[in-house]
């Protein structure tokens, strides 16, 4: 490469289907934005195939750069080692079993070199099974204000689509290695006092579940994480649960499999509490952040009672925190049956 790239690529891989890597690295290289460095770390020293895999891709394109840990170090570490050997000013992320679009580069950088306001954006994905088939779509926000504000339940981000660039607020990113999973929604929470971030309303990458994914075998650790990270980013805005208040946030925002820990109405009661509470900080979105937490309640409402019921109760909810969420009450109607109280699945 004659000179320094605009665009690092950063891939990581482990145990990944071959065909599904085959298919990863070639939506890299068929990109119609060509002018990048490929970053590609194997953290699987004892894995042998998929490392041939990738010296074939790099024998025949030398945009990639090919690193493989001498110890398996985890996500985040590896994360952190190929940002570490990023030369661009912009930084692409890529699972290994993920396909991006021809155009999702062209798109990213230019939405960045025009929004200079904006450090970090993601877009939309197509979701994928393990052959390769459309099962459905994953859409995200597009605000800046409104993504800042749903870091109280998750990420707004969805990070195999996510580029960034390499330094914001004059400090290189990095994920912290303390976090194995959910790095990404740390880091977000993190920067979000220094940055902004967007989604482009396009589907740029199709994303790929199975039940291969580190995620699904480590769901509940993911899970533990990801609601520290949540309880972390309330206490930033000197919001403070007890640990009852905590279980029903928890059992809200988590989808924890057991709705009959706490009533109804001491759900309510607490949303109540935690809305009041939202609304004497000023550098937080009360609206969007109410508007969600009605959601929430609405699905939550589902697990309870009949259709009739549960719109009553969403109704009272709203007018008693004088807010009307029309999306929540057509959420409601979607998920619940009309003549069976809804189980818990």
């Amino acid at each position: 490469m004659n000179r320094q790239p605009l665009l690092s690529v950063l891939m990581c891989v482990y145990n990944e289907l071959p065909q599904h890597l085959e298919e990863a690295i070639d939506s890299i290289l068929s990109q119609t934005y060509t002018h990048f460095e490929f970053i590609i770390i194997h953290d699987n020293p004892k894995e042998q195939l998929l490392d041939g895999i990738i010296h074939q891709k790099a024998a025949t394109d030398n945009r990639i750069r090919y690193y493989r840990n001498p110890e398996n170090i985890g996500l985040t570490r590896s994360l952190n080692f190929g940002l570490s050997k990023a030369s661009g000013e912009f930084i692409a992320r890529m699972d290994a079993d993920d396909i991006s679009l021809p155009d999702r580069f062209a798109k990213q950088i230019a939405f960045l070199q025009a929004k200079h306001d904006i450090a970090v954006v993601g877009s939309w994905a197509y979701i994928i099974n393990s052959d390769g088939k459309n099962i459905g779509k994953l859409t995200r926000a597009r605000e800046p204000e409104t993504l800042n504000s749903l870091l109280f339940f998750e990420s707004p981000l969805f990070h195999p689509s996510v580029m960034m660039r390499k330094h914001i607020s004059d400090k290189p990113v990095v994920y912290d290695s303390n976090y194995r999973y959910s790095q990404d929604y740390e880091l977000w929470t993190r920067l979000s006092d220094s940055c902004r971030f967007s989604n482009i309303p396009c589907f740029l990458i199709c994303y790929r579940y199975s039940d291969d994914q580190i995620s699904s075998h480590h769901l509940e650790e993911q899970q533990k994480i990801a609601f520290s990270i949540q309880i972390r980013q309330l206490e930033k805005y000197k919001i403070f649960l007890s640990d009852t208040e905590k279980e029903m946030f928890r059992l809200l925002t988590r989808k924890v499999q057991n709705p009959e820990l706490f009533s109804p109405v001491e759900i309510k009661k607490f949303l109540c509490h935690l809305i009041a509470g939202l609304k004497i900080n000023d550098k937080i979105n009360t609206g969007i952040i109410t508007r969600h937490l009605i959601h929430l309640y609405a699905t939550y409402l589902t697990r309870h009672y009949y259709l009739w019921r549960a719109f009553y109760e969403l109704l009272k909810f709203q007018l008693s925190v004088g807010k009307i969420h029309p999306y929540a009450t057509a959420s409601l109607i979607k998920n619940n049956k009309l003549w069976h109280v809804c189980s818990n699945e």
